[in-house]
């Protein structure tokens, strides 16, 4: 017959089941802000780049259906072969990637990229949102298609434009930025709110700020580019690029696009998360790592030696030791020891702290400690009432009166001095109002069940030190517990970080594919003319420039919106947030860096077709 297993109680408590859900996790507002605006940060230069992916190879389609014109068919006609081969692409490109998903998702488990990874487990998309993406990838695609030929008559001659160029309006691609901030001010003025609208109106909000950057960037492309050709800049490669983007501005400018919302999404993140997820820099940010005794797991008189087991531990720079417990006033003790039981009511005994002048100074708001002082510390917003100097005190009230010993006895110094508590998510739970003391000023083997925590400072060159600190504590007692000094806050702002880096660098790779793929198409489509400058005599040096140009001068241009807009919104987020504002330049020139990166990396790629386009052979004709 089996034996029973031991009752809860008296410190057991009995174990039934691993990874329950009984409590369900619930963000919070500044968690669902940050995830939220990560989404729309994320997806709508994937949006963007979706709509300027359907129109590559544009002018190739278009002859393609004047041909079509030619031997029969009528407008509507070629508009449905056009919208067919647009709705083909975009389920073949769909198949492919959830073929793609399939593949990668288990090898995704083994790499890591700026210190983050996953399971394959993590990797499920919601139904919902397949169905979503799968139905708006096609429409998408359709709808663009449809709307790029509005201007566009292919006749069974060839294809001619409708109009002459027009001057691009301004006032139009303003109402975007302006009405996505109308629907941010709200909560800009009244706070962040709460529910499905609010998070809706966030969501909307924010994806018109960042389309009104895609809007804005043809017209101030053109503004630029008109003034650009006049400046009198020397150079005939600079003349080349200029000429180019003044005949081809749009197409230039289309491509660019989502590489200018990418960036402006992801500097106004960072300045969100710098805001929010940033401890403050006026007060101490130690990085502990806190070792716990709980109440009578180790006696106060070993404490000492616990502290010096843990500071020679490998990986150990500093170990300060923390013994606390309660004190109660002599005149309420004896009142509840003449009380019955069930008429005591609450005890309100009074925090005590013991520990050395170096923590107590990261403890609490101090001038000068040493050796027998002891403060009667506060929190930063008051607390409840503290024993004034020369109070009498009952040590452990409650294991005295379980125990039935005599209480110890302790009385506050009369030069005992008042402080205030540090405000800082990552000191010990127990850093709050109470009594503190150096132990030359209370003996802390008065405590009879007292709480003992070792808070270490780790050498981050040693990169086993909490697995070395957890030997040792699992040595001294199988009862403590080891806990990192980041919660769960700053955690989160860890991974948003991580993986706003990790996200932000595989879409702007994304983009610059199809910037490279939009270049191409440009290089092949001017094949004649640059086979004729180089029958010519011009060098290859110089037209390798011009290509250069071309792409530097759409993307510089997109690089500065981009960070002004980023800028702007960030600020009307942590608003929102009532954060103050913290910029991270350091951040935001990796964004803008990498985006250069990959606008130098398009230009090296696309010179070997450019040498191939300048040989005399293209000049031929059949």
């Amino acid at each position: 017959m089996p034996r029973p297993g031991p009752e809860p109680g008296n410190g057991v408590e009995r174990i039934t089941a691993f990874g329950g859900h009984d409590t369900p996790f619930r963000a919070g507002p500044l968690v669902v802000l940050s995830i939220l605006v990560c989404c729309v940060a994320l997806l709508t230069p994937v949006t963007v780049f979706i709509a300027t992916a359907v129109r590559f190879g544009g002018e190739r389609r278009d002859r393609r259906l004047a041909a079509l014109r030619l031997v029969g068919a009528d407008r509507a006609t070629t508009r449905r072969i056009a919208a067919g081969e647009a709705l083909a692409g975009a389920l073949f490109g769909l198949l492919t990637g959830g073929a793609l998903f399939l593949a990668v998702r288990v090898p995704l488990a083994g790499l890591s990229l700026f210190d983050l990874g996953v399971f394959p487990a993590d990797l499920v998309p919601d139904p919902a949102l397949v169905c979503c993406v799968a139905s708006a990838v096609p429409f998408c695609s359709v709808g663009v298609t449809l709307f790029a030929l509005r201007r566009v008559a292919m006749e069974p001659l060839g294809v001619s434009r409708t109009a002459p160029p027009l001057r691009r309006r301004l006032w139009w691609r303003v109402l975007l930025p302006v009405a996505g901030v109308a629907l941010l001010l709200p909560q800009v003025i009244g706070g962040q709110g709460s529910g499905d609208a609010a998070n809706a109106q966030v969501i909307v909000g924010m994806s018109l700020l960042l389309l009104g950057v895609a809007a804005l960037l043809p017209w101030l492309l053109d503004a630029v580019v008109g003034r650009l050709g006049r400046a009198g800049f020397s150079g005939p490669s600079w003349h080349l690029a200029v000429r180019r983007l003044q005949l081809s501005g749009a197409t230039t400018s289309r491509s660019v696009s989502g590489i200018t919302v990418a960036v402006a999404g992801a500097v106004a993140v960072q300045v969100l998360l710098n805001g929010t997820w940033s401890p403050d820099e006026q007060t101490p940010r130690p990085a502990w790592t806190e070792v716990d005794a709980y109440a009578g797991t180790v006696p106060a008189a070993r404490a000492p030696q616990m502290s010096a087991r843990l500071r020679a531990t490998p990986g150990v720079r500093e170990a300060h030791l923390l013994i606390s417990g309660y004190a109660d006033s002599v005149r309420h003790h004896r009142a509840l020891a003449h009380t019955e039981p069930e008429d005591r009511g609450d005890p309100e005994p009074y925090p005590v702290t013991v520990a050395d002048c170096g923590m107590l100074r990261q403890l609490t708001h101090l001038g000068t400690c040493s050796a027998g002082d002891v403060f009667l510390v506060k929190g930063p917003e008051g607390s409840g009432p503290l024993p004034a100097p020369g109070t009498r005190l009952v040590l452990d009230p409650v294991g005295s009166r379980d125990a039935h010993r005599a209480p110890a006895l302790w009385t506050v110094p009369r030069n005992a001095r008042h402080a205030t508590s540090v405000r800082h998510d990552r000191l010990p739970a127990f850093a709050g109002p109470g009594v503190y003391a150096t132990p030359e000023a209370l003996d802390a083997t008065l405590l009879r069940r007292p709480g003992i925590a070792v808070l270490l400072r780790l050498d981050p060159h040693t990169p086993d030190a909490i697995e070395y600190v957890r030997n040792t504590a699992a040595r001294i007692s199988v009862r403590t517990d080891v806990v990192s000094s980041r919660d769960g806050t700053e955690e989160a702002g860890t991974l948003f970080r991580l993986g706003l880096t990790a996200s932000a660098a595989a879409v702007l790779l994304l983009i610059g594919c199809g910037l490279l793929i939009s270049t191409l198409e440009q290089l092949r489509d001017r094949a004649r003319m640059l086979s004729a400058l180089a029958a010519l005599g011009t060098p290859r040096a110089v037209l390798g420039r011009s290509v250069l140009w071309q792409t530097a001068v759409p993307v510089a241009l997109g690089l500065a919106l981009a960070v002004g807009c980023g800028l702007s919104l960030g600020t009307l987020l942590l608003h929102i947030a009532d954060r103050p504002l913290r910029l991270d330049w350091w951040g935001i020139l990796t964004l803008t860096g990498t985006a250069t990166a990959v606008v130098l990396g398009i230009t090296a790629l696309s010179l070997p077709p450019l040498w191939r386009m300048m040989r005399p052979d293209g000049l031929r004709t059949e």
